[in-house]
C-alpha cells in the first residue's frame, strides 16, 4: 500500500513499549541484533521489533508502515556493508520515519566510519563499536533511555503551551466531555444557541491543538469527534481525570487504548452539566 494512502486510512495507535528497528537482515549482521541492539532495548525496559519477526503473511510494506507509525521509538542502524554500501531498504524506512515522526523519536546509529550518504549527513548519527558488544550495549541502552526522556520533555512543553491557550469555554467543554469516547452535534434541534455555537468554537480550538480528531463511526454511519492521546493527556493535566475513561493511556504518544469507534459508541458515559452541554449529541442517540 502506498504510504500516504495507509496513513490517510488508519489512525495511529502508539504501542507503549515498542521500538521499531530498521537494519540489515544479512546473516553477517545477526550479531548486531542478538548481541547489541535487541538486548540494549530490553535493558531500557522496551521491546524491540523487526518486520522479519512477524509470522503472519502480510505485505511487508504494510508492516513497515504500521511499525513506523505506531512504535513508541524508532531506531535505524545504517552501518555500511563490507563492500561499503548502506542498505537501501533501511534508508527508505528512515525516510518514512523522518516524514511521519518527530525528530526526538528517531535514533540513528552505525558501526562503521565510512562517509555518510549526503541526505543524512546533516543528522546526528551515533557511532558504536560494532565488535565490542560489552561497550556498545550499555551505550545504546543509555541512548534509548535518553530518547524517552527527551520525548517526555517535548510532551510537557506541548501540554503547557496548549493549556495556556484555553479559555473558559474550552475548559468547560473539556470538563463536560472528558468521560466520553465519542460525541457529535448531529441531530441537535438547537444548533444555533449561544451554548451550541460556543461548543463548536471550542471544538475548533481543540482540533487545532490536536486534542480532538474527527472519525467515522461505522456502527452509526456518522462522523463524530474523539479525544486524541494528546487530548487525553490534556484532560489529566487539567485535573479532569475523574470524568475521563480510565482505560486510555495516561500520556499521549504512548498508546491510546480507546476502543474501536465502530463497536462501542454506546459506552460513552454521559458528561456532567457544563457550559457546553446544550448542543452536544452523543452518537448513541443521534
Amino acid at each position: 500500500m502506498y504510504p500516504k494512502h495507509y496513513c490517510d486510512l488508519f489512525a495511529p495507535k502508539i504501542e507503549d513499549d515498542l521500538v521499531f528497528v530498521g537494519m540489515s537482515f544479512a546473516p553477517e549482521d545477526d550479531f548486531r541484533w542478538t548481541q547489541v541492539i535487541n538486548p540494549a532495548i530490553n535493558d531500557a525496559g522496551l521491546r524491540a521489533y523487526r518486520v522479519d519477526m512477524d509470522i503472519v503473511n502480510t505485505a511487508i510494506l504494510t508492516d513497515i508502515l504500521r511499525a513506523v507509525r505506531d512504535a513508541r521509538l524508532l531506531l535505524f542502524d545504517v552501518t555500511a556493508s563490507p563492500m561499503g554500501t548502506r542498505n537501501g531498504n533501511v534508508m527508505y524506512e528512515l525516510g518514512l520515519a523522518h516524514a511521519l515522526r518527530h525528530p526526538e523519536e528517531v535514533l540513528i546509529i552505525r558501526g562503521d566510519s565510512r562517509p555518510l550518504l549526503f541526505d543524512i549527513a546533516g543528522f546526528r548519527v551515533h557511532r558504536y563499536e560494532e565488535r565490542d558488544a560489552a561497550q556498545a550495549r550499555p551505550m545504546l541502552s543509555r541512548l534509548v533511555a535518553q530518547m524517552i526522556e527527551n520525548v517526555r520533555t517535548v510532551q510537557t512543553v506541548a501540554l503547557d503551551k496548549a493549556m495556556s491557550m484555553l479559555d473558559e469555554v474550552c475548559l468547560g467543554f473539556i470538563h463536560s466531555h472528558a468521560g466520553m469516547n465519542f460525541f457529535s452535534f448531529k441531530g441537535t434541534d438547537k444548533p444555533f444557541t449561544p451554548e451550541a455555537v460556543a461548543g463548536r468554537e471550542a471544538i475548533r480550538v481543540l482540533l487545532d491543538l490536536g486534542a480532538l480528531s474527527l472519525v467515522w463511526v461505522r456502527a452509526k454511519q456518522l462522523y463524530a469527534y474523539q479525544w486524541t492521546p494528546f487530548g487525553r493527556a490534556l484532560i489529566l493535566c487539567l485535573g479532569f481525570e475523574e470524568n475521563a475513561d480510565p482505560n486510555v493511556a495516561r500520556s499521549f504518544g504512548y498508546g491510546d487504548r480507546s476502543r474501536d469507534p465502530g463497536t462501542d459508541v454506546n459506552e460513552g458515559a454521559p458528561p456532567p452539566k457544563g457550559p457546553c452541554e446544550t448542543g452536544r449529541d452523543d452518537p448513541a442517540t443521534a
